[in-house]
């Protein structure tokens, strides 16, 4: 692997069951991995607030409370704000990376035991399984780990869509140069099965996928909010698709 100290091999394939346990692990951090930024974006927001000046009101009126005393109003609507997002997220991480699908790729990159740079930003080659020895001979003797996957179900309400599901990159990788590769496989699987669009969503945290995707060729469907408590504090949800078709045809020129 001389010559290559600074780049990573990535292959796509399709997942087999040795590979769930990981693929599950790797799902729950990367929704995890965005807790921290959904708290700071909600904690900013004017719900906060009123929340701290109602539970102010609430402990000097009701309980009597002097009102030096009632600051710590703050830290405990801040500690509620943060359970309540993490429960959130954490509900979301268990429910993705448990949900079926029936077609999985992932994403494994060979590299070297000591990198000299971060991993982010190192060269990616993405390589065919099949080709992967031809290329670097000396591939087996790198260090292997699963950095990514992608999943494709049918479409809830739609005939011949698909949607896809769990798509997760380890977050000390790129997210383009392996989410790229990924999702190119994923819709040359739908071209050759006759699946004519696919959708899916992303959260306000999840900018690089949302960029990612309508750098491929996806168009944004609409923009709307799910409630993390009731509907006082929120999060916005993209829904990205694309039409198929269209996407053959810019390949191809």
């Amino acid at each position: 692997m001389s010559g290559h100290n600074n780049t990573i091999i990535i292959t796509i394939r399709e997942m087999n069951s040795s590979d769930r346990f990981n693929c599950e692990i790797l799902v729950k951090e990367y929704i995890l991995h965005f807790i921290n930024e959904a708290f700071l974006s909600c904690l900013f927001r004017e719900i906060t607030l009123q929340a701290i000046v109602l539970l102010w009101a609430i402990m000097f009126i009701i309980f009597g409370i002097p009102l030096f005393f009632c600051v710590t109003s703050i830290p405990i609507v801040i500690v509620v704000m943060y359970f309540c997002v993490y429960a959130t997220y954490w509900n979301c991480a268990m429910e993705l990376s448990k949900v079926p699908v029936e077609q999985t790729w992932v994403a494994e990159s060979y590299e070297p035991l000591f990198l000299r740079c971060e991993k982010q930003e190192m060269d990616y080659v993405v390589v065919n399984e099949d080709l992967l020895l031809n290329r670097f001979p000396n591939a087996k003797s790198l260090r292997r780990n699963l950095v990514g996957t992608v999943g494709l179900v049918n479409h809830r309400f739609l005939d011949n869509c698909g949607w896809i599901n769990r798509m997760a990159v380890n977050t000390k990788y790129s997210f383009e140069k392996v989410g790229e590769p990924l999702v190119n496989c994923l819709l040359e699987f739908c071209v050759n099965k006759g699946i004519y669009t696919v959708e899916t969503t992303s959260t306000e945290c999840q900018y690089t996928k949302r960029e990612l995707l309508l750098k491929m060729g996806f168009t944004m469907k609409q923009i709307y909010h799910k409630q993390v408590i009731g509907s006082s504090v929120q999060y916005m949800k993209s829904q990205l698709g694309m039409n198929l078709e269209d996407w053959i045809q810019t390949k191809n020129k």
